[in-house]
């Protein structure tokens, strides 16, 4: 902020025509500052509100939900608390059935504030969504029920009818690709899925926007030929806007859209630009919060990027099809029209997308141009038919039959064309982020430079060579002079959370830490290429162990969770199971089992129930040939002597319980003999760990002994290729 009124201030010293320019510049800098700083200090949540329990009655603002863990529900509610009104997503244990907007509820809850961290901005995406806290609730008493219509909760009660309708017309998959095409309700989409719209450049599908809008605004004016009727359209995009939940995307388009059925109607001339300005400065001022949404600046850039590259893209295209004039140059110009629009917006969203996503699309401008006519199909025509629906089902089911053949052939092209090679790059390093962001720029020149014959065919050449480079470093991992199965010890602090992988498996065991351990391991996550966790295994409910697994569950896609039985209550494991994918399998372990996790060999031996729970963990044995890794979390000495007999020897062990005097006895080391002992500890901790007793069990042993404290995270591979000379 600083730097930039000094340049401001440069410029109106220096030159002399944009004084007035730069003035008002200033002006505004300076009053968006003062504005935002007064929000902000508004906005502070009391801390009486997030300490302790507390009594309210609040009034039900969305339908209840349930949770992602199929334990529990989510509900918007808000309530008045010391003369100010506050809006939470609470969240409830035990609900007796459905709650729906305009009810009202007894409920005694605990708050807490949302945080952002370095993967997720939190706090500012629910602020902008006018979210204020997060709550916690066993169980509620409905004071009033909702017996009659509220006008207020008209979108609400639209977006609900409309989505029973689309799941009576059509099935499974396919309704729940309509309600996300038009009603941003992905929360039925499958992670796959998912991932599919992401590697092929399509999220924006599914996440309502100024494409849904302006296509819904175009359809309604064909009916319209009075040009005051046109003005009807406006509180219908603002109606639709409400009804997917209000986002920053929809919202400015709704506003931009408005703008230009005003000037139509007025018979003035409208301005892109304008519009687009006004609309950012009005969602702004009412929440700053908008300011720092990522949605929010995605949608802005790739409208901006439209309004001011597309029509010089689509003439630096077009030089592509040069004099050709045969029969197919209607459908070819077709063709690069669409794909232009997105190649316009994808330039001036890489560098943000590279920076929050760590991925971007690279055959995305040729999905978009590919589908665009089928997905622009079924959205209208999957509003069109769940209409009908209210009005003659029988007309609406036949006409269904139609549109899911559609949808179906659309959701099986995006997945296979998600199978392409180099379809996505990873760019999660800087200096690949640095690279995505200078191939935007080289194009972005090349294409409002013009053409010049040297120029272009050097700028081509550029731009190949750094597409292909591009998409090579984000998708081939570096070769390394080892074998088999790799393990990473994180630097997490006072905790553990360990990586093994092999080929494209990936199992976590543990992720707990006073260093932020699920930031730690989403990093190591997106610097490794790691697309998914296979399976996560939770050694115990301790937080050191467990107090990262929740949101690496929540952020990475996780198939299943390996629990010891005997923590089956505990609170922590509840909590995180409450916040899992319904994808995602949860395992209580009773018995001692073997795993096969995509050529990883695992063996879980469990524990009889003990007093504490240290003594309730479980014992991981990681197997590749003859190479064994032992994992014994934070078992005691006596826990210990129950599993000697099932122990084998060990190449590599990693210490118990961060090396607690308590754990790793000599009797377990002498059975185990490992070549390596690992231990997970935080540098300066107040437990003395590790312990000069067990440093020396493991001298006696002749081991080699690396520590997360001294070494920062360990990594080991179960083979070791032989240095070639």
């Amino acid at each position: 902020m600083t730097a930039s009124a000094v340049a401001i201030a440069v410029c109106v010293l220096c030159f002399k025509h944009y004084k007035v320019a730069a003035c008002l510049v200033v002006l505004a800098t300076f009053l968006s500052v003062l504005w935002y700083n007064f929000y902000i200090f508004r906005d502070e949540t009391p801390r009486e509100l997030l300490s302790g329990e507390h009594k309210i009655t609040a009034e039900v603002t969305s339908y209840s939900k349930e949770s992602s863990s199929g334990s529990g529900t989510n509900v918007d509610v808000k309530f008045d608390f010391e003369g100010r009104t506050f809006r939470s997503r609470l969240f409830i244990n035990s609900a007796e059935r459905e709650l729906s907007p305009g009810e009202v509820i007894l409920v005694c809850a605990e708050f807490k504030d949302y945080e952002n961290t370095e993967f997720f901005a939190g706090k500012t995406y629910y602020k902008s969504r006018y979210i204020d806290i997060f709550g916690f609730a066993e169980e509620l008493t409905v004071i009033s029920e909702n017996t009659g219509f509220n006008v207020r909760y008209l979108p609400q009660y639209l977006a609900e009818k409309f989505k029973k309708m689309t799941d009576r017309l059509f099935s499974g998959e396919t309704a729940e690709f309509l309600k996300s095409l038009i009603l941003s309700d992905k929360s039925g989409l499958s992670d796959e899925f998912k991932e599919d719209l992401r590697a092929t450049g399509l999220s924006h599908a599914v996440s309502v926007s100024g494409f849904h809008i302006s296509f819904l605004v175009g359809f309604f004016l064909i009916f319209t030929k009075n040009r005051y009727l046109k003005l009807f359209a406006i509180p219908a995009v603002f109606l639709f806007a409400l009804m997917v939940g209000a986002p920053q995307s929809a919202l400015r388009a709704a506003i931009m859209q408005s703008l230009l059925l005003v000037s139509s109607v007025q018979k003035r001339e409208y301005d892109s630009l304008t519009a687009l300005s006004f609309a950012a400065f009005l969602l702004v001022f009412i929440n700053p919060y908008c300011a720092t949404d990522v949605g929010f600046v995605l949608s802005f850039l790739s409208t901006f990027g439209i309004i001011v590259l597309h029509k010089k893209t689509f003439a630096f295209c077009m030089t592509l099809l040069g004099d050709y004039n045969g029969r197919f140059r209607k459908v070819a110009t077709a063709f690069l029209a669409v794909a232009s629009v997105s190649v316009s917006a994808t330039l001036f969203t890489i560098p943000v997308l590279s920076v929050s996503f760590n991925y971007i699309s690279i055959i995305g401008p040729v999905s978009n141009a590919l589908l665009n006519f089928f997905i622009t199909s079924a959205f209208i025509s999957g509003i069109l038919v769940v209409l009908i629906g209210f009005v003659c089902f029988p007309v609406a089911k036949g006409v269904a039959v139609v549109l899911e053949a559609v949808v179906v052939f659309l959701m099986n092209t995006i997945k296979a064309m998600s199978k392409i090679p180099f379809s996505e790059a990873f760019v999660g390093e800087a200096n690949v982020v640095f690279f995505a962001c200078f191939l935007c720029f080289l194009i972005i020149f090349a294409i409002i430079s013009g053409r010049n014959k040297i120029r272009f065919s050097v700028l081509l050449g550029v731009m190949g060579f750094s597409v292909v480079a591009l998409m090579l470093a984000g998708t081939i991992k570096p070769i390394e002079e080892n074998d088999g199965i790799r393990f990473d010890v994180l630097d997490v602090g006072q905790g553990q959370c360990v990586f093994v992988t092999y080929n494209d498996a990936c199992i976590v065991v543990d992720c707990g830490g006073d260093k932020e351990a699920d930031d730690i391991a989403i990093s190591h996550v997106l610097h490794n290429r790691i697309k998914d966790i296979d399976a996560m295994i939770l050694t115990h409910a301790h937080s050191d162990h467990s107090n990262g697994a929740e949101y690496l569950i929540d952020t990475i896609r996780t198939d299943k969770i390996y629990m010891p039985a005997t923590d089956k209550y505990n609170s922590a494991f509840i909590k995180i199971l409450n916040n899992s994918d319904e994808n995602c399998e949860t395992i209580f372990v009773e018995n001692d089992m073997t795993l096969d996790v995509g050529g990883i060999a695992i063996e879980l031996l469990t524990l009889p129930h003990g007093n504490e729970e240290n003594e309730n963990g479980l014992v991981v044995i990681v197997r590749d040939g003859d190479y064994e890794l032992l994992i014994t979390g934070d078992i005691p000495s006596d826990s210990e002597k129950l599993i000697l007999d099932k122990l084998p020897d060990c190449e590599s062990y990693i210490v118990g319980h961060h090396g607690s005097k308590s754990s790793s006895s000599q009797a377990l080391l002498n059975r185990v003999l490992p070549e390596l002992c690992v231990i997970s500890v935080g540098a300066g901790n107040t437990y003395g760990h590790p312990s000069s007793a067990v440093l020396k069990r493991m001298e006696n042993i002749g081991t080699n002994i690396a520590r997360t404290d001294v070494d920062g995270t360990v990594t080991f591979y179960s083979r070791q290729v032989e240095n070639k000379k």
